[in-house]
């Protein structure tokens, strides 16, 4: 049986062990440059890398107050973030709202006031925000955001083509304000990679990510200013200037997991088809928590459908589920009770056999994180000493409780990345990374 199960997903092209980690990353590799040279976004040739104007490094003015708001998902929080001279930081004056546009309809006015509204009783604290947007934007020299698009779960009309922080401003004068207000909007993996940066920075390593791998997949880093092709002078002259010492490099928002893959197998264009986007975020939808009990679910189906690895009974029993989460996908690895799956089963065959489509699931995306991760190692040059790690702030809801995933990753990360390849990274995990990260970038950029 387990023969039979092995040829089936081999036959699918998702059999975890055939990938083959160094030359896919050295692939990958080549697309995070290609990314720099690229003017526009670019999404379908290569990965965007976007430009964030934001600087990472620079002295923290101890003892000076900033503004945090962090807004994505369903709801949004407000603070006063504050660092002593020791470097710890004060979180106070906390405050969480529900998100404009997750419980019905609202207007771009409606949506911007309803910020504006949160901040105003903070206001006497500090003139300096960070913004922490966590949708699609396009970052502007005057550390501006132009809104590119919302969650499909947000109903806000004309806020897309809005800039976040002049919009901000203007529902502030709205409120009887003056409106005047240094605003940075950054996202949420921009946030972790200086949350990850702050806590670290007197460390021993030899470059630092901000990754994400929740429901969805992004990494950010910094890249030297002179290997961004895609600048244009101005713009460079501008950020540049902003600073009383110009910085040597720029934060860039990669938006990887729109990296073009060329080859899809049954289960990936099966889930591609099905999604909102298909042919975008192809990466995505192969590692991220939104997409892996979907793969789990067609892989059944095609088993299914071919007749040949489970019972008639299990295949009418899965008739039934509407679909596979990936928290259920976990759960039933890791033998939690009530769990859908562990119905299903008509005798012992069923079981191995969905036990093992399972684990190549979570085996199959973790492979996908270590060509990732060597892929960065080889644009960075980064991790070549066991001594001066890379260091890797880790975000995310699915890395911190899919267990089987978080297992994988580093299984892989020892195998391949640091006995095949040379390549040693350090896994980091800061709290409230969104908050100490927005108020780091007011802290450096403002």
């Amino acid at each position: 049986m387990e023969t039979m199960i092995r040829d089936f997903l081999r036959s699918l092209h998702v059999l975890a062990e055939d990938i083959a980690v160094e030359p896919e990353a050295e692939k990958f590799s080549a697309n995070l440059s290609a990314g720099l040279m690229s003017r526009g976004q670019n999404f379908g040739q290569a990965i965007p890398m976007l430009p964030t104007f934001l600087n990472l490094g620079g002295q923290l003015p101890n003892g000076e107050p900033v503004l945090v708001i962090d807004a994505g998902g369903t709801f949004f929080r407000v603070c006063v973030v504050e660092f002593d001279d020791d470097g710890q930081v004060t979180v106070g004056h906390f405050s969480k709202h529900p998100m404009p546009g997750s419980l019905g309809r609202v207007t771009k006015e409606e949506f911007y006031r309803t910020f504006a509204q949160a901040l105003l009783p903070l206001l006497p604290y500090s003139r300096k925000l960070g913004f922490c947007f966590s949708f699609a934007c396009q970052n502007l020299p005057n550390h501006d955001a132009l809104v590119l698009q919302l969650n499909k779960e947000m109903q806000a009309e004309g806020v897309i083509g809005t800039l976040v922080g002049e919009s901000l401003r203007e529902a502030l004068r709205a409120e009887g304000d003056s409106g005047q207000l240094d605003v940075v909007v950054l996202n949420d993996t921009v946030a972790g990679l200086l949350a990850g940066y702050l806590r670290s920075r007197d460390a021993h390593y030899s470059n630092y990510l901000g990754m994400v791998l929740g429901t969805g997949l992004n990494v950010a880093y910094a890249e030297p200013i002179k290997c961004i092709k895609k600048l244009a002078e101005p713009d460079v002259q501008a950020y540049c200037q902003q600073f009383a010492k110009a910085p040597s490099r720029m934060i860039i928002n990669t938006e990887c997991g729109s990296y073009p893959l060329k080859q899809l197998s049954p289960v990936d264009r099966r889930i591609d088809d099905k999604s909102v986007n298909p042919g975008n975020a192809l990466l995505e939808k192969r590692i991220s928590g939104r997409y892996l009990g979907a793969h789990a679910y067609e892989t059944i189906q095609i088993a299914c459908e071919e007749g040949n690895i489970f019972s008639p009974a299990f295949c009418q029993a899965f008739a039934r589920l509407p679909g596979i989460s990936s928290e259920e996908l976990d759960g039933f690895l890791a033998l939690q009770a009530p769990n859908p799956l562990r119905n299903l089963p008509a005798n012992d065959s069923d079981l191995q056999a969905l036990t093992a489509i399972a684990e190549n699931v979570f085996a199959r995306a973790a492979k996908y994180v270590a060509i990732l991760l060597a892929g960065f190692h080889m644009k960075l040059k980064a991790g070549q000493d066991p001594s001066q790690p890379l260091a890797v702030n880790m975000e995310g809801s699915t890395y911190y409780k899919a267990r089987f995933y978080q297992e994988q990753i580093q299984i892989n990360r020892k195998l391949y990345l640091e006995d095949q390849m040379g390549y040693y990274a350090e896994f980091l995990h800061t709290d409230d990374a969104n908050l100490l990260g927005s108020a780091m970038a007011a802290y450096m950029n403002l």
